[in-house]
């Protein structure tokens, strides 16, 4: 392949069509600063993403860092919920022979799982970024003529201002 310029393009279509999985981002650290530059990083690049995810073909934004103690509980649960919107291979990084309760809970939701392993293997997209509440949406089954069910995940950024409201309405 020629040498071309920015150096940093990325061919996905390229990558999708060799490989059933990739990492394109910097490596995940256990702590929220480092979880919320690969969120930024992925949404900064969704449309190129989704063209190119589907099953067999997934985009890795490294390990789940749930339980590994640098983390509240909030922010295991955002992680959880924005990989599963990404339809990310789910792999973990923590010993699952002294994993806590209440972490082994976030990594079993069956809910959450079931969104990320949809059939269907939609990236999810931020649709909504305001301050510090980001909203993702991915398309999901059951489908039903030309419309697709929709799983929703809300962010909110702030670790110090942990309650968001809103209105959600259905057209």
């Amino acid at each position: 392949m020629p040498l071309e310029f920015p150096l940093n393009l990325i061919h996905y279509d390229e990558i999708a069509e060799n490989c059933n999985l990739w990492r394109n981002f910097d490596d995940v650290y256990s702590n929220w600063g480092s979880i919320l530059s690969i969120i930024d990083f992925q949404a900064e690049n969704q449309e190129e993403i989704a063209k190119v995810q589907k099953p067999g073909a997934w985009n890795d934004p490294d390990m789940l860092v749930i339980g590994n103690g640098n983390l509240t509980m909030e922010q295991c649960r955002s992680q959880m919920s924005i990989w599963c919107i990404w339809s990310a291979p789910l792999i973990m990084s923590t010993d699952l022979r002294i994993l806590k309760a209440q972490y082994r809970e976030i990594l079993l939701n069956k809910k959450a799982i079931a969104v990320d392993q949809d059939p269907m293997g939609k990236f999810g997209k931020r649709v909504y970024k305001e301050g510090d509440l980001n909203i993702f949406s991915k398309p999901i089954q059951p489908i039903e003529g030309e419309k697709t069910s929709l799983a929703i995940a809300l962010l909110n950024r702030n670790p110090d201002s942990p309650i968001v409201c809103f209105i959600l309405g259905f057209h």
